[in-house]
């Protein structure tokens, strides 16, 4: 489908790996440039894999650290859910403190505090700031290059957007100031990255990717699946005797129900709706028996990849057995990529799936899930924003009620 000038849209399947695998030949597209340069937001092949080894190292050595700090965290909200004492509450909310306040620890050693209402008016000022210059990411996407470069400039000196990157800017600054050689994630990329000027201006990047990337993406996958459950109440049943007796999603026994929901609740609403932009080569490029000239823009949306009957079977129901005893409802499993595939794939996927399987493994434990009367899944579904990252609807409560033991 053509989108632009030179822009088409590829709904095919065949061409997730010619566009995105890891012997791809194409780049990445205009986007990438709009904002200061990082390990996801550069467009030079080199780079990425030079500094993506950088970062998968870094993820390496800091793994024994994450579960212990997931489960704390974990553990935080579930104390705030039982003093709620079944009312309503925001469910985004409670769910981006806690997506916040893991990545603020992992990434800079210290909480935001927002779990335990603790958080500073700087905080909580950062935060409402961000979720609103995520509809301005999602606008800039769609522009043509040319205005895409010139507001990303105007950004970067006023308005939501200037003020979130300047304090993610100094959550760095603060990192490396302190120059107490902790063996942690961010304390490896500053270890790994040249002290220059332009050492400097790539850290700060990064600092802006894992604040956003590690945080509100995972918010909206917690939301998502939490929502899906309570409309789905059977599967709250299935997780909460499949996790009887564990301690923690950590425990030494498969949990085949627990992962079916979240990979089910990922397919059906993916954190991030937009396609990942490519270029294809001077040369051009063929997949299948189509030939796509060079220099075109080329997006493949995941949204419609996941939603496609070609890869499966009922793709708009919300299935999880079809993870677990009806494979026959995936045609196509190489199609479903919630992390992305190739060389540009999800770094940080192990940690988001230790924040997804800890809180939904023991909210469920813990809690039923109850709607407000009225509520229509519907409208609620129909309700997500297409932005930067996908958006819930804000306003939408559930009361998490303690089970009776």
């Amino acid at each position: 489908m053509v989108i632009g000038p030179r822009e088409i849209s590829i709904y095919d399947p065949s061409a997730i790996q010619p566009l995105l695998g890891f012997s791809s030949l194409t780049t990445k597209g205009p986007f990438y440039d709009v904002m200061k340069k990082s390990l996801h937001l550069n467009r030079d092949k080199v780079f990425h894999r030079q500094r993506r080894r950088v970062w998968d190292n870094g993820m390496k050595e800091s793994l024994a650290t994450f579960s212990p700090l997931v489960e704390e965290f974990t553990e935080k909200l579930l104390a705030q859910l039982h003093k709620q004492n079944g009312e309503p509450i925001e469910l985004l909310r409670y769910c981006s403190y806690y997506s916040y306040d893991v990545m603020s620890k992992l990434a800079f050693g210290d909480s935001m505090g927002f779990v335990e209402g603790k958080q500073s008016e700087v905080a909580a000022s950062i935060l409402n700031t961000f979720n609103s210059s995520l509809s301005a990411m999602g606008l800039m996407y769609h522009m043509p290059w040319y205005l895409m470069n010139t507001l990303g400039v105007v950004t970067s000196i006023a308005g939501p957007m200037k003020e979130w990157q300047d304090w993610s800017v100094s959550q760095m600054k603060q990192r490396i100031a302190r120059k107490d050689g902790k063996a942690d994630f961010v304390g490896h990329l500053i270890k790994n990255t040249p002290e220059n000027t332009a050492g400097l201006e790539l850290l700060y990047g990064e600092s802006r990717l894992i604040i956003s990337a590690g945080s509100e993406t995972t918010s909206s996958a917690l939301t998502f699946t939490l929502m899906q459950l309570a409309t789905n109440p059977k599967y709250v049943d299935a997780i909460r005797k499949e996790f009887r007796d564990c301690v923690s999603f950590n425990c030494n026994r498969p949990l085949p129900m627990l992962d079916a929901v979240i990979q089910e609740s990922m397919r059906l609403w993916l954190s991030i709706f937009f396609a990942p932009q490519r270029v294809t080569p001077p040369s051009g490029l063929h997949i299948n028996s189509h030939f796509i000239p060079g220099n075109t823009i080329v997006q493949m949306p995941p949204f419609a990849t996941f939603r496609d009957s070609r890869n499966f079977v009922k793709p708009d129901e919300f299935v999880p057995e079809r993870w677990t005893s009806q494979p026959e409802l995936v045609l196509n499993k190489n199609a479903f990529i919630p992390f992305s595939t190739g060389p540009y794939n999800c770094v940080g996927k192990t940690l988001a799936n230790m924040e997804l399987r800890s809180v939904i493994a023991r909210v469920v434990n813990e809690f039923d899930l109850r709607l407000p009367d009225g509520f229509v899944a519907e409208q609620y579904w129909d309700g997500i924003k297409d932005q930067f990252t996908a958006g819930p609807p804000a306003e939408q409560r559930l009361s998490f009620v303690e089970c009776e033991s």
